[in-house]
């Protein structure tokens, strides 16, 4: 039974399915009573008329009930709906162990910290009485807490509690629960007395415990076989290579407890989990004391080292020409990330006033990293966050996350929620304790004490000149103007520095074609065009820029739609993240089901969001180049032709019988929806009239409708249908107060898939068309770009960089997501699909990046960097 998004089991709603067990189903729900995520699993249809199966199910509940435990996964409660029972989790944010080992071994010093804790986990298991009895990685849940235990869907209860548990504590097991012959359990980790029927008790936990460390340490299983037969033979018969022989470092007292862990009788194991947890702890502390002990090594290379520098560097300092002391040096240096992390894409940092402070977004959760200091700290209660920004006196950062303006300090805590607002725009905190933001996508500049209030708006947008909203204000010292850039469009030459005078309200355009404009101490404008950084002088005082040409910085800084990444401290400091300008420097390609790249003959430039024709001859393609226009490639001629030459346009979508292409435009000053044919005749036609973004999706087979979504202040993004005949009125397909968009109508026309982020992150689902009632999730692990294949068999959609698929033959039981290939995309002007589908189903059309971008796993500071800024313009 797979339950479909949005139903009801009591009080908990269900949001999306996690996995399927062999004792259960499992999903990701919303406790409508208490307003939290949680986990529900529930028993399958085909067992629940199993009344032996049943009472395994409950006597599952009562024995995770029993526990109580940091590293256990915490049962909230037990139901039965309608003939279906379920028990309701803790939800664990984080990846499985099993996961985890994918990617190969893992460190030492993190193997022994996952092991006791897992070992303290089972200790308080075995103590009340109960036994896991499949314990393996896939079980084992990473978070940022640490490791979790999952799943006692085996849990056998102890015929015997441990001396000195309460006698309400021990249960029986049903004497005939496993005797159809099925070996409960896992084959790869099982104890031998598991795989010959014999009793079982807390060593058992304790043989599978070694086999996961084991792996944990060298990426390899402890005992392997190319069939069932064999696999079984070799735990019986035979022992696992040393630790030591993978990796010859191995403390010889680590490998004698796992060795132990894996003895073939329970008598020659540890006997309790106290006691392996207790082994383990020495083992860590023992690395400790070999670590500051060890002199040779660890010690004397490292004072030697240091007192060799010591002597260079006075030696270069004695040599060294003599300079003027009040000239400080310029210092570049590179703030490297925790393994794994890397800094998110879109203005995802910010730097305290002072200089000591570096915020940023990795791992969808806002850290902070002390410059002093060589470890990062996330901040609880960010998930979600972008667009960072520091209060004036360091002391608070304010940021943007569920469509909401928050704030936390810096010492952690609670977030506190100011006000309704996107995440596209950032902010800006004056030292009068009030903060100028933007409240999202299509919006102005808006104000709003930093203790909560009130908002007021502060700018208003021009629309009879294309502004579509401003974005990245900055208060100038003094307080007396803000500093923003009004944003056309996403083409370079469509954005612009302003400067409104709070006093008076008068508007000033300061510089054309530059964004996220910054005034620095240094009496400079830092700005940038296409991911490159300039500065020019500003006079304070007169609120104007010097009529002189801008100095390049000779930077170039990763830069998104959302702006380019750097940001300045007040003492000089800057730090910014490398890379390329977003969509340029990208090649067409054909890509087949495996992910195999075929190149077209089109020259290199800005690709993105191709739509291939109905019959396959011919794409329209976004091609960026200062603004953003359409352009039409014939595969047979491998010709490539503008369709669009006025405004900006993007966004393309074929009609069903191929004659017009329809888009959205900036001819008129607003992002509306417009269309002409696709031979490039003919003028374009204004299809919408709003003040609001807007963007073309679908058309339904039929040709009748035009699915589109629309930008609103007041509920982020929603779907719109606009009739092709009559009144052609637009009329709301789905407004929430979530963000949807993206519909794409299905080859029958009977059903829309879209993107919302309901459930906290962006997922795929489907509705009926044109009822749009009932709704189901089609992705599980975050996903959008949806697009169906022509054949009405298959749903396509990436998620990250990933492209999956999805049978829909037999809507709506839907099937599971599978992945065909993975690859990185150039950024989407606007994030929502930037690929399409050949008819034939095998082929996928979607831009490459020439260059790969870096990834961002580290922050790129200069200190003193002012100095830089004179120098380069005293050399002008």
């Amino acid at each position: 039974m797979l339950l479909a998004t949005g139903t009801r089991l009591g009080p908990y709603e269900i949001v999306a399915p996690l996995g399927v067990g062999g004792m259960g189903e499992v999903y990701r729900a919303r406790d409508t009573r208490l307003d939290r995520i949680v986990a529900i699993k529930i028993l399958p249809e085909a067992l629940a008329a199993d009344s032996e199966f049943r009472e395994r199910f409950h006597r599952e509940a009562r024995a995770i009930s029993q526990l109580d435990h940091p590293h256990i996964c915490a049962l909230y409660d037990v139901g039965d709906e309608r003939g279906t029972a379920f028990l309701v989790m803790q939800y664990l944010e984080g990846v499985t162990l099993a996961d985890r080992l994918v990617k190969g071994p893992l460190s030492r010093a993190e193997s022994l910290t996952l092991a006791i804790q897992i070992a303290n986990a089972l200790d308080k298991a075995h103590h009340a009485g109960i036994i896991h009895r499949d314990l393996k990685p896939g079980n084992i849940m990473l978070t940022k807490a640490g490791a979790k235990l999952l799943d006692f869907g085996l849990a056998k209860a102890s015929g015997q509690a441990i001396a000195g548990t309460a006698p309400s504590m021990v249960a029986t097991t049903p004497p005939n629960l496993t005797a159809q012959g099925t070996i409960l359990g896992t084959f790869q980790y099982m104890a031998p007395e598991q795989l010959e029927g014999r009793d079982t008790d807390a060593r058992t936990d304790i043989f599978s415990f070694g086999a996961v460390v084991y792996e944990m340490l060298t990426g390899r299983k402890a005992f392997e076989g190319k069939s069932q037969a064999s696999l079984i033979a070799a735990i019986l018969d035979h022992d696992p290579p040393p630790i030591s022989s993978f990796h010859p470092l191995t403390p010889p007292h680590l490998d004698h407890v796992v060795k132990r862990c894996l003895a073939k009788s329970p008598e020659d194991r540890w006997q309790t989990a106290s006691d392996l947890g207790q082994e383990l702890k020495w083992a860590e502390d023992k690395r400790s004391d070999a670590a500051a002990i060890e002199p040779r090594r660890s010690r004397v290379m490292p004072l030697a080292l240091a007192a060799l520098l010591t002597v260079v560097g006075f030696a270069v300092w004695i040599l060294k020409p003599t300079r003027s002391p009040t000239t400080p040096a310029v210092v570049r240096l590179a703030v490297t990330l925790p393994v794994g992390e890397q800094v998110a894409a879109g203005y995802p940092m910010a730097l305290s006033s002072d200089g000591g402070q570096l915020a940023y977004i990795a791992r969808n959760q806002l850290y902070l990293r002390p410059l002093n200091s060589l470890a990062s700290k996330a901040l609880a209660g960010t998930e979600g966050a972008q667009s960072p920004f520091f209060s004036a006196d360091s002391q608070w950062i304010g940021f943007f996350a569920q469509n909401k303006l928050k704030r936390i300090s810096i010492s952690g805590g609670v977030p506190q929620v100011l006000a309704d607002a996107g995440s596209q725009g950032g902010g800006s905190w004056g030292p009068d304790e009030t903060i100028y933001y933007t409240a999202g996508p299509s919006s102005p500049i808006w104000q709003i004490p930093a203790a909560g209030g009130s908002p007021r708006q502060v700018t208003s947008l021009d629309r009879g000149k294309g502004e579509v909203s401003h974005r990245w204000p900055q208060i100038l010292p003094g307080g007396q103007a803000l500093l923003f850039t009004t944003w056309t469009g996403p083409g370079w030459d469509e954005r612009h520095l302003h400067l409104h005078v709070l006093a008076t309200g008068e508007r000033r355009v300061l510089l054309q074609g530059a964004s996220t404009g910054r005034y620095v101490a240094s009496g400079q404008l830092l700005y940038s065009r296409a991911g490159a950084l300039l500065t020019t002088p500003f006079d304070l005082t007169r609120l104007a820029v010097a009529a002189v040409p801008p100095t390049p910085v000779e930077l170039q800084v990763r830069e998104e739609s959302q702006g380019a990444e750097f940001a300045v401290s007040d003492n000089g400091m800057l730090a910014y993240i490398s890379g390329n300008a977003a969509g340029y420097g990208s090649r067409l390609v054909i890509v087949d089901r495996k992910g195999t790249i075929e190149p077209l003959p089109a020259p290199p430039q800005g690709y993105n969001d191709p739509a291939i024709s109905p019959d396959g001859q011919r794409a329209v393609v976004t091609v960026r180049a200062g603004t953003l226009g359409l352009w039409v490639y014939d595969f047979s001629r491998a010709t490539l032709t503008a369709l669009t030459t006025n405004g900006s346009a993007q966004d393309p979508v074929w009609t069903p019988d191929g004659k017009r292409i329809a888009f959205r435009q900036t001819l008129s000053g607003y992002r509306n929806l417009y269309w002409k044919p696709a031979d490039g005749s003919g003028d374009d036609e204004r299809l919408t009239n709003s003040d609001n973004l807007q963007s073309a999706a679908s058309f339904s087979p039929d040709g009748k409708w035009l699915a589109f979504w629309e930008t609103d202040p007041a509920t982020s993004t929603d779907i719109w249908l606009l009739p092709l005949s009559g009144d052609r009125k637009p009329q709301v397909f789905l407004k929430t107060r979530f963000a949807e968009y993206n519909p794409q109508f299905s080859p029958d026309g009977q059903w829309l898939a879209y993107v919302s982020n309901e459930s906290g992150r962006e997922e795929i689902y489907v509705r009926r068309f044109p009822d749009s009632g009932a709704k189901w999730q089609i992705s599980t692990d975050g996903g959008y770009a949806p697009v169906w294949s022509r054949d009405k068999q298959e749903l396509f959609y990436r998620s990250s960089d990933k492209t999956m698929v999805v049978d829909v033959r037999t809507r709506p039981a839907f099937g599971s997501p599978r992945l065909l290939f993975e690859a990185r995309y150039p950024t989407s002007t606007t994030g929502v699909s930037g690929y399409d589908v050949f008819p034939d189903g095998r082929r996928f059309l979607r831009p490459q990046q020439l260059e790969p971008e870096q990834a961002a796993t580290q922050v790129n500071v200069v200190i003193n960097w002012f100095e830089d800024v004179k120098r380069r313009a005293s050399a002008k």
